[in-house]
C-alpha cells in the first residue's frame, strides 16, 4: 500500500533560496525587513509556503513594473510606455483595431 502524500507547508532558508534563485543573504535581508514571514523552531528558520508564494508574486510584479518603467537605449532613452504614447500621438492610425484582424482563418 502506497504511503499517503504529505503536503509541504514550510521550507528552510536554503531550499527557499534554491527555489527562488535569491541568495540566502538577500532572503535574510527581506526577513529582517519584515517582507517574509518566518517560523523559528529551535535553531531552524522556516518559511511558510504561503509566504513564499506571496514573495514570488511580489517579485514577478516588481520585475514586470521595473522592466516596463525602465528607460531603454533602443527606444532612445524612453520607457516602453512613453514610447507607445509618443508613437500613438504621431501615428494614431496604427492603433486602430480592425475586428476582422482578430478572426481566425484566412484573411478575406
Amino acid at each position: 500500500m502506497p504511503e499517503p502524500r504529505v503536503a509541504v507547508i514550510t521550507v528552510r532558508i536554503r531550499e527557499a533560496s534554491r527555489i527562488t534563485g535569491i541568495g540566502r543573504s538577500k532572503l535574510y535581508e527581506l526577513i529582517g525587513a519584515g517582507d517574509i514571514e518566518t517560523i523559528k523552531v529551535g535553531t531552524i528558520t522556516l518559511i511558510p509556503i504561503e509566504s513564499h508564494r506571496q514573495l514570488d508574486t511580489h517579485l514577478r510584479d516588481f520585475i514586470g513594473a521595473y522592466n516596463f518603467g525602465r528607460r531603454l537605449k533602443t527606444l532612445k532613452g524612453l520607457t516602453p510606455f512613453e514610447y507607445i504614447c509618443k508613437i500613438w500621438t504621431i501615428e494614431p492610425d496604427r492603433f486602430t483595431l480592425d475586428p476582422t484582424h482578430q478572426m481566425p482563418g484566412l484573411n478575406n
